[in-house]
């Protein structure tokens, strides 16, 4: 079933029509993502799950690619359309800077896949109330229905029309 917080569609809708930008987990969310549409209104996406500094600061601290890159993207999370799909150590990550105050998203986008914490750190989304989120529950998920529900929100023409 998909979760939504009452204001995730107006503040997901709002963000990136004000230009926000939109980070990512993983490079096939990332790659799905209208650029075109987006940049029509200055947005951006960003995903630096390849990047060698990631590497090295996972390696170094002892956690995943993912979940890194979100610990070193930190204060930039703020007032940014946030999409996992693939990495619940990700939004662990996001969920944990968020209760920290390092950042507030405008939106999470929440959809991780798999029987290893996918579960879990979606409950945990959705059990919180301090950013408004977009979720599944349980261990389906995917990249693949993050870039949905954000295309959505780029193509939302507020009409009720989707395109």
């Amino acid at each position: 079933a998909i979760r939504f917080h009452p204001q995730a569609v107006e503040v997901g809708i709002m963000a990136l029509r004000s230009g926000a930008t939109i980070y990512t987990d993983v490079n096939m969310l990332k790659t799905g993502i209208n650029y075109k549409k987006l940049a029509q209104w200055g947005g951006q996406v960003f995903c630096a799950i390849a990047e060698p500094e990631v590497a090295r600061a996972a390696q170094a601290w002892g956690i995943t690619r993912a979940a890194a890159a979100m610990r070193l993207y930190g204060p930039h999370l703020d007032q940014a359309v946030v999409a996992i799909g693939n990495a619940p150590t990700a939004l662990f990550e996001v969920l944990d800077l968020v209760r920290q105050r390092v950042c507030s998203p405008a939106l999470i986008v929440g959809t991780p896949v798999g029987f290893v914490g996918a579960a879990e750190s979606k409950q945990m989304l959705v059990d919180q109330d301090a950013i408004p989120f977009i979720s599944l529950v349980g261990t389906r998920g995917g990249s693949p229905i993050a870039v949905s529900m954000v295309n959505a929100l780029i193509y939302h023409d507020r009409g009720g029309n989707l395109f």
